[in-house]
């Protein structure tokens, strides 16, 4: 029982880390377009566009990049094949480079507000918790109004207390972060009750979803720093609210459950 337990204690970790890469992954490509879309405006020219877009571009790339192995028979001719590296490392100097670019080319633009968002995933991506503290906070101090990235780089904020050793802060925060989402949820519920919609309903599922995800994510963490009663009650908080356990992530919160010994 005590090795099923750590191997799922492993997973779990692991889990929440490839969420953590592929959020990004997928925010970088999303940014793609926007970052062209801010290059054009009326202050830059049709070069810049295509140099902020470019850099993007490998950026996105590198990211996605394989660690090449003995048999490895990808066409380094083809520009749209992810690039091979010899390491991990290597793969993450590649994109850092990238992204330490477009912070230098556009400081106070969205452009490079956003590649401060993904070198704080690579530094987290080396445990580097006060590096990942720094670029979240500059990119913070501009992106004051609620959009999804900001939203996600609160989110990684805990993820920074974590590797700087600060676990029961960063569940702290992750749990403010997933009470503030049960609230909202509850007004659209609300809402959707008395008008109904299908685009409503839509957002009851998302915001559903995000709650429960942040709500799971500091319960993990608040297990990691050794807090099992506050994990126990925020994730019973997910299995007894009426809302919260019709979310598809609910088998997670069972999952956690059962590694803290309290499973049905």
């Amino acid at each position: 029982d005590a090795l099923a337990r750590e191997r799922a204690i492993a997973g779990q970790v692991e889990d929440r880390l490839k969420r953590n890469r592929t959020w990004i992954l997928g925010a970088i490509a999303a940014v793609v377009a926007l970052g062209a879309v801010v290059a054009t405006s009326e202050t830059r020219s049709s070069k810049r566009a295509g140099d902020l877009t470019d850099a993007w571009r490998i950026g996105a790339m590198a990211m996605h990049g394989k660690i090449a192995e003995a048999n490895d028979t990808a066409d380094g001719e083809n520009p749209l094949e992810a690039p091979r590296f010899e390491n991990a490392e290597e793969r993450l100097e590649a994109a850092e480079a990238a992204f330490e670019g477009l912070v230098a080319d556009d400081p106070d633009g969205s452009v490079g507000g956003l590649a401060r968002v993904a070198l704080a995933a690579a530094a987290l991506q080396r445990g580097d918790g006060d590096a990942a503290a720094k670029y979240l906070q500059d990119f913070l101090a501009s992106e004051v109004k609620d959009t999804p990235f900001r939203r996600r780089a609160l989110a990684m904020q805990a993820d920074a207390l974590e590797a700087q050793g600060k676990v029961g802060e960063g569940a702290k925060t992750l749990a403010a972060l997933g009470t503030a989402a049960h609230e909202e949820l509850k007004r659209l519920a609300a809402a959707a009750k008395l008008d109904p919609s299908a685009a409503l309903d839509q957002r009851v599922v998302r915001q559903r979803n995000r709650a429960v995800d942040l709500m799971i994510a500091a319960a993990a963490m608040y297990r990691r720093a050794k807090m099992p009663s506050e994990a126990i009650a925020l994730l019973e908080s997910i299995t007894g609210d009426e809302q919260l356990k019709q979310s598809s992530e609910r088998y997670r919160a069972d999952e956690e459950l059962g590694i803290l010994g309290k499973g049905g």
